[in-house]
């Protein structure tokens, strides 16, 4: 009785194996935070996938794997191995049924060789934070909205995440509304530490397009010298081919997103730049930006970066 309850044991044992586990949930990580030795996921035959020998596990396939859980938490050991192939038993007349390592089961009234090697870490668990692939970029959903989506890192290994997770939707109602905010005006205190041109002069309101998701700042053209204290938008550019052309520069003070750090840039010649057609009682121009659909920061397409907030710079100097 006992020789035929481990004869069962290991038949189911082969079954799980034939199976590669894959009608089961990896159990739950005992400890939080990053898996030991990281996640990985399935091995995946390189190249055509065609096995070199009929039968016996003889043959060969290289396989890789992926850690799916890097970088947040990086895998230990090998992303490639070589596996055996076409598991089904060697029949007479040859020398052998089944090649080394595997030898010779019987699985449902069927002759193979075994263990299969599985597709997945036998190791493997299911962290107890899920893991997600970073956000795509933002596209229109074709409902007046915005939709965005990343993947569930783990649903490979049998370790699913939260569905209402996976989309993040961006939806204006009745109007379509563009996913990256207004950008804020620079705070004196954004710019602490670092040397300016000049001082802090306007900021007017982004005028966002949401269909096009880009937007424009209504910049000054000429200098507003009755003000009090008066206002020096444009300046005398004193070197370089600009100095050399007259040009008077306007100058836009921005906090970039990576580099976190405040930077003003000539955004246009203030006598070239005044945009009658738009403004005809008064000299203005206007800055463009897009919106960055994957990081929602706004674009100051003068520069191509990312920006956080912006003012337009004074020439007049404390």
């Amino acid at each position: 009785m006992m020789e035929f309850l481990q004869y069962i044991l290991v038949l189911l044992l082969v079954f799980c194996s034939f199976f590669n586990g894959s009608f089961a949930q990896p159990p739950t990580c005992a400890q939080a935070g990053c898996p030991t030795g990281g996640v990985w996921g399935e091995w995946k035959t390189i190249g055509s996938g065609q096995c070199d020998m009929e039968c016996g596990g003889c043959g060969t396939l290289v396989q890789t794997r992926e850690c799916i859980s890097d970088p947040i938490c990086p895998c230990t050991g090998s992303s490639n191995r070589t596996t055996g192939c076409n598991f089904n038993a060697c029949k007479y007349p040859t020398q052998k049924v089944c090649c080394n390592p595997y030898v010779p089961m019987v699985v449902n009234k069927v002759q193979i060789c075994g263990p299969i090697p599985k597709t997945i870490d036998s190791s493997a668990c299911c962290p107890q934070s899920t893991l997600y692939s970073e956000w795509s970029g933002y596209s229109s959903n074709g409902n007046k909205g915005w939709v965005r989506t990343r993947r569930c890192l783990t649903a490979s290994i049998g370790c699913p995440c939260a569905a209402k997770d996976i989309t993040e939707t961006v939806d204006g109602g009745v109007d379509l509304v563009c996913p990256c905010p207004a950008a804020a005006g620079l705070a004196d205190s954004d710019c602490e530490g670092t040397s300016l041109p000049g001082n802090k002069g306007y900021v007017q309101t982004m005028a966002i397009d949401n269909e096009a998701c880009t937007a424009t700042v209504m910049f000054y053209a000429a200098n507003q010298a009755t003000q009090t204290p008066p206002f020096y938008f444009c300046k005398p550019m004193a070197s370089g081919y600009q100095g050399a052309m007259n040009f008077q520069g306007a100058y836009i003070t921005v906090k970039e997103s990576v580099s976190k750090k405040c930077v003003a840039h000539t955004a246009f010649d203030c006598e070239g730049g005044k945009n009658t057609d738009k403004y005809p009682s008064a000299p203005r121009q206007d800055v463009t930006f897009t919106c960055n659909l994957q990081t929602k920061k706004w674009i100051l397409d003068f520069t191509g970066n990312d920006i956080d907030s912006y003012y337009q710079g004074n020439w007049t100097l404390n």
